[in-house]
């Protein structure tokens, strides 16, 4: 199903902005991870029950828009992440998971697992990930998840990959679901990366991607928000010249607008359900049009400035 070794477009994307990487010095570089240990070690019952009511929520939305259960499949995680939560939330459904991320993910005690995560995606993404581990941030989510979803402690069955989503090495048809989960935003190449998703599932098959507008509210993805921390930038910093200069993204972001986000789907996935979400509406909308009355954001329209999350549904014809 796989081609063996790193695919030259993956030794390409590895030269991308990450991140790691878009932070600049190592004050920052703290500050953040301060943030992510408060974050992960505060509340984790709390932090595993929003991931769960996530996850079902995509459920629910396949169903709906796609006539899909997510169970019993094939399915592609793209852009797992370290800790493998809604991989494993799926795995214990009854699907067969294969996860894929740009970054190296090292599961259990494998000490060339993390000599290649330093080799591939550098000494902050090591610490970060050998500091989660130490401190039993993983573990606890891992047991937390269990708990909440009511299963024993037999570990899913989750094959890792590390891959560029842009190039997926696998062949055409190969899963009976697809799904990448607030990552497309950090791609480059977003179009590429959903063509891709279109190509490797079979027909018939669904394909679920959301991710966060950048001209949302959080869509700066400003680390001093993460872990519940705060800051004293007003509403929409980032897209207001005169305060952009004092956000710090901590990732690569490709800044598209939600009209490009439409085009660019829609070419992908002819037919897909594209649904806004907005639930501050009726909190953010005045402050919007006080600042369109002032004559700032005139470029943005409500829909944009007010969305928080895109998810995207598709089924895959049938010939």
């Amino acid at each position: 199903m796989t081609k063996p070794g790193m695919s030259p477009a993956l030794r390409e994307s590895s030269r991308l902005p990450s991140y790691s990487s878009q932070l600049k010095g190592a004050s920052q570089f703290l500050q953040e991870a301060t943030s992510l240990v408060r974050a992960h070690t505060r509340n984790t019952g709390d932090h595993v029950a929003d991931s769960i009511a996530h996850l079902q929520k995509v459920e629910r939305l396949v169903l709906e828009h796609a006539g899909l259960r997510i169970e019993g499949l094939d399915v592609l995680d793209v852009g797992a992440g370290q800790r493998l939560l809604q991989a494993s939330f799926f795995a214990y459904r009854g699907n067969r998971v294969v996860g894929i991320d740009r970054d190296v993910i090292v599961r259990g005690l494998d000490p060339s697992g993390y000599f290649r995560m330093a080799r591939s995606n550098g000494t902050r993404r090591l610490t970060k990930t050998l500091g989660r581990k130490l401190l039993g941030i993983d573990a606890r989510y891992a047991a937390e998840l269990r708990r909440q979803i009511g299963v024993g402690r037999e570990r899913p069955r989750i094959e890792v990959l590390q891959m560029d989503a842009t190039a997926l090495d696998f062949a055409d048809a190969s899963f009976d679901f697809a799904y990448s989960l607030t990552v497309m935003q950090y791609v480059a190449d977003p179009a590429r990366a959903l063509a891709e998703l279109a190509r490797v599932v079979r027909p018939g098959g669904g394909v679920y991607v959301d991710f966060l507008p950048f001209t949302g509210m959080i869509g700066s993805f400003d680390i001093r928000t993460i872990g519940g921390g705060t800051t004293d930038l007003p509403e929409w910093a980032h897209l207001r010249p005169q305060f952009a200069p004092r956000v710090r993204e901590a990732a690569y972001l490709n800044g598209l607008r939600l009209s490009e986000w439409s085009r660019i789907v829609e070419t992908a996935m002819p037919g897909n359900a594209f649904v806004i979400e907005q639930p501050q509406r009726n909190d953010l909308e005045p402050l919007a049009r006080r600042l369109h009355a002032d004559g700032e954001l005139l470029e943005y329209g409500l829909d944009e400035l007010l969305t928080s999350m895109v998810s995207v549904v598709w089924r895959k014809p049938l010939p």
